[in-house]
């Protein structure tokens, strides 16, 4: 003769404890059935997208790295030109930002401090130049 469990009415196989909702056969039936399996069902779906979720990130639960807005801006700035003093002033503010955000944007700040400083050098050496030949000519 076939054991059914109290509480939802699965079938039992050889053991007296259900495989869907956990109720030990003999005990007193404390919810409905329909509401203990919805919940099982629901955790079980629940347990599922979580390690789906977290297989495709590698076992991990990715969070993006947060973002170096100092060293963006100092590196746009770097390429504009007219602002090179300003490039350089971010870019070595974002480079000394970049442990704060797990050196995310260090390149780049990298990048904006050599390119602030070979446009401010440029600048100096045009004006002399510009200087020097006009004195020359007048």
């Amino acid at each position: 003769m076939a054991k059914f469990c109290k509480n939802c009415g699965t079938e039992l196989k050889g053991n007296n404890t259900c495989h869907n909702c956990g109720t030990v056969n003999g005990s007193t039936k404390t919810s409905t059935g329909n509401n203990n399996i919805n919940t099982n069902n629901n955790n079980a779906n629940n347990n599922y997208n979580n390690n789906y979720n977290n297989y495709n990130n590698g076992g991990y639960n990715y969070q993006p790295a947060p973002t170096n807005g100092m060293a963006i801006a100092g590196f746009v700035l770097s390429l504009l030109g007219c602002t090179s003093i300003l490039g350089l002033i971010f870019s070595i503010i974002g480079l000394t930002q970049a442990p704060k955000y797990n050196n995310n944007g260090k390149g780049l700040a990298i990048a904006g401090i050599c390119i602030s400083a070979f446009s401010i050098i440029a600048y100096i050496l045009w004006f002399f130049i510009y200087v020097i030949a006009y004195e020359t000519y007048h």
